[in-house]
């Protein structure tokens, strides 16, 4: 951020032009404002960082139900119809929530992997 100066005719300014756009920095008048967005300013890495960190978690979250529904899936299939495949394993982790949902509820009434599977990903 540019310095802030009193140029003797103008009271405060910021000079140079904002980061996002071709428009001048705003005209200061007061030293309140000046003071103002400096302790605005010195908030925005703290509040962008916390933007990151929740947008971080929700994913995370997300991941983790989806993964945790997969392995539930995998150990209940593997006890209704004995032990998976590897690429029947990596049909469960590659699918999403949607289609684990499905498989889940068919689950209960499916004979057979093949019938668990279908309309599934491959």
């Amino acid at each position: 951020m540019g310095s802030v100066l009193y140029n003797g005719e103008a009271p405060w300014t910021a000079p140079g032009k904002l980061a996002e756009t071709d428009e001048e920095a705003p005209r200061l008048t007061t030293f309140q404002e000046v003071h103002m967005l400096l302790e605005r300013a010195e908030r925005w890495p703290q509040e962008w960082r916390q933007e990151g960190l929740d947008e971080g978690l929700k994913k995370g979250r997300k991941k983790g139900r989806r993964l945790g529904k997969a392995e539930l899936l995998k150990d209940q299939a593997s006890q209704r119809f004995g032990k998976l495949s590897p690429e029947d394993a990596k049909r469960f982790n590659r699918a999403d929530v949607d289609t684990l949902d499905r498989w889940g509820r068919r689950l209960l009434e499916a004979t057979t992997l093949e019938e668990l599977f279908e309309d599934g990903p491959g």
